[in-house]
């Protein structure tokens, strides 16, 4: 929980102080964050490939499934986006509202199996008592 506190203030400072960079440093900032989001996927490929437990593996590969996706989406976005700057925008705005609500609904998964994690523990506290 708290990784995952540590990831969405990161996220709301970077929004806040990108919307008060020159296009320049905002330029670098995106590069920063596609390297991240590289990084990120070695690490999933990784997990697939030396993961001892089935489930893991296969929750990376999905990830690293939705991330491909995420990638093919991003690139095709600017057929989307329209002719003016405030087409554009509001079309990338729009995938950015989405791609929220997607890491919200991801959230909600992430909070049902540790809700089903302390059940199962709390149940075998209680066998072991």
């Amino acid at each position: 929980l708290r990784e995952l506190d540590k990831q969405y203030l990161l996220m709301r400072t970077r929004i806040s102080l990108a919307q008060s960079k020159r296009r320049e440093r905002l330029f670098e900032e995106i590069e920063s964050l596609r390297d991240e989001i590289a990084e990120n996927n070695v690490m999933l490929k990784e997990s697939i490939a030396y993961s001892r437990s089935p489930a893991i593996s296969k929750l990376s590969d999905a990830h690293l499934d939705y991330c491909r996706r995420m990638e093919e989406l991003a690139k095709d976005l600017p057929r989307y986006m329209g002719e003016t700057n405030e087409e554009k925008a509001e079309a990338a705005a729009l995938y950015a509202e989405y791609a929220m609500d997607f890491a919200t609904q991801a959230d909600r998964f992430a909070l049902l199996a540790a809700l089903e994690a302390i059940y199962i523990q709390n149940d075998k506290t209680e066998e072991d008592a």
